[in-house]
């Protein structure tokens, strides 16, 4: 929903940044360029025009930044909406299990997230216990990627590796947990 209150605007024309013109209102009347698809609506609250835009059934392809354009006064403001994707997956290699490290010699581990928005927070597992340090992530194309440098201890054998991504939604576990045997 894009809403946009101004004093002076009588008229809002909106539409995407593409040019794609969404629909039209005035202090009167609100029209659209798709109805089924596009509602906008005209309100006047303590003196104040509030234009509304509400985009139904909305689609990644709906993505874009949406503006409230006044030709009179050539004012503007606008919006960039996203889709939120909830993540599906969590991907963690080395897929070796079990996997033998050496005692203080550092192994890295890497967790890949499916496409997801807003961006994922991987956290990382020694058994049931979180590592709070050690671990880098960075995010691209939507997928974020973490990187575990860890160090091996004698007293971590037999426990398992393993991450998990949340991006606000249902919390994933990677599939693969392997085992450590610690040399």
């Amino acid at each position: 929903r894009l809403s946009n209150r101004n004093l002076r605007r009588q008229t809002c024309t909106l539409q995407r940044r593409d040019t794609n013109y969404v629909g039209r209102c005035t202090i009167f009347v609100c029209e659209s360029s798709h109805p089924t698809k596009f509602i906008v609506n005209n309100s006047n609250m303590s003196g104040y025009n509030i234009f509304t835009l509400t985009v139904k059934d909305f689609e990644v392809k709906n993505e874009g930044f949406y503006k409230c354009f006044d030709m009179e006064s050539m004012d503007a403001s606008g919006i960039q909406i996203r889709k939120a994707v909830n993540i599906t997956s969590v991907t963690l290699t080395p897929k070796t299990d079990p996997i033998s490290v050496i005692e203080n010699v550092p192994q890295l581990f890497r967790c890949v997230t499916s496409t997801c928005r807003p961006v994922a927070t991987v956290m990382w597992y020694l058994g049931s216990t979180q590592l709070t340090s050690g671990s880098e992530s960075s995010t691209s194309n939507d997928v974020t990627t973490s990187t575990l440098d860890y160090i091996p201890q004698k007293s971590h054998q037999g426990m398992r590796i393993l991450c998990r991504g949340s991006n606000g939604g249902k919390v994933q576990t990677s599939d693969d947990q392997p085992k450590l045997i610690v040399l």
